[in-house]
């Protein structure tokens, strides 16, 4: 068996560079790390390395000295000489930081050897096949030794032997921000008195999908039987969904178009109730303080869901013969999301309303 959680004295490490490129929801899931990190090494500068669209998720983070992105689309898109160089400035950057150590979250080639190019003496990363050997440090990578996502990146405090600080996730609105997003709310038309319920009925991967007819549904019962105000999220790739939604919905629900990543989280912020499928959105509105009712059916949200019931947070997911699966295409009928009606969604909704 590998070695793993060689000790580090904290006292040696005056810069870490945490790595987790992507995505929405694996980032936000690493802040219950950060934070602790922080509390427990306030004299060590932590800077975060992601790419360009999740960097928005950390502005502002009170318990990071920095965040640099990684535009790998970019760099992939540019001639092999250009990407060379263009990546050859970012291990520059990385260099210069002078990290003494390195926490690479998400176990690629490419981030593996970015750790390397770092110049860090002390990398930290999963015992992933041959990745392993380019860290100097391995924490387990299997399933058997950690009980949710937030677990798995909490592995990291056994190096410098500290303790966590709980498994809140977080997201950091500044004040002006949240006004903004309740002027926008104001201007289509929200009253700030009523409750307002956001239903997020898009997602990455059509396995993870709960019928948009349902959805549909459900706004217009909730409209009906309890008098809240129904917004609709989604993102770039969810605009052809969530447009059936609205116009099977009507006047019951609002479909503004997509927002930025940070104009989102502060609409969110002014929730009631948050009815999200298994995706980015789903994190991002617990980490904002928002109530989330999450819909799962591949997934396994004992890992994707390490939300406190305390805090309003719950899940919908059935158990049947094929799962969880894990797939991002269902090779059936989509029985475990089909299991899953209307009547529960909305009872669970009207309890936290």
């Amino acid at each position: 068996m590998a070695p793993y959680f060689r000790s580090i004295d904290p006292k040696t490490v005056r810069c870490i560079l945490i790595s987790r490129l992507r995505f929405m929801g694996d980032v936000i899931l690493t802040t219950p790390l950060i934070r602790a990190l922080k509390k427990g090494m306030p004299h060590t500068k932590l800077i975060y390395l992601t790419e360009p669209p999740y960097a928005d998720l950390l502005r502002h983070n009170p318990y990071l000295d920095g965040v640099l992105s990684f535009d790998r689309e970019k760099f992939n898109a540019l001639p092999v000489l250009k990407s060379f160089w263009q990546q050859k400035k970012l291990v520059s950057k990385l260099r210069l930081l002078k990290c003494g150590a390195a926490v690479d979250l998400l176990g690629l080639p490419r981030t593996a050897f970015l750790m390397v190019l770092s110049g860090a003496s002390v990398r930290i990363g999963g015992d992933y096949r041959y990745r392993k050997h380019l860290y100097t440090h391995l924490f387990p990578a299997g399933r058997r030794y950690w009980k949710t996502a937030i677990d798995f990146h909490l592995n990291v405090l056994k190096f410098f032997n500290l303790p966590d600080d709980g498994k809140k996730t977080d997201f950091f609105l500044t004040g002006e921000e949240i006004i903004r997003a309740k002027t926008y709310l104001k201007k289509n038309g929200f009253d700030p008195g009523r409750p307002i319920v956001g239903l997020h009925p898009g997602g990455t991967w059509p396995a993870k999908l709960w019928d948009w007819e349902r959805f549909a549904e459900l706004a217009l019962r909730l409209r009906k039987e309890t008098k809240v105000q129904i917004f609709l999220t989604g993102g770039p790739n969810d605009i052809s969904i969530v447009e059936k939604v609205q116009a099977k919905a009507g006047n019951a629900a609002f479909w503004g178009g997509v927002l930025s990543l940070r104009r989102l989280a502060g609409v969110m912020s002014h929730f009631s109730v948050f009815i999200s499928n298994d995706c980015g959105p789903m994190h991002l509105a617990p980490a904002v303080g928002t109530p989330t009712i999450g819909i799962f059916g591949p997934g396994e949200p004992d890992i994707w869901f390490p939300y406190s019931k305390k805090d309003g947070h719950t899940f919908v997911c059935k158990s049947v013969f094929c799962s969880p699966c894990g797939r991002d295409f269902c090779p059936t009928d989509h029985i475990c999301m089909k299991e899953i009606t209307v009547e529960e969604i909305f009872k669970k909704a009207v309890a936290r309303i």
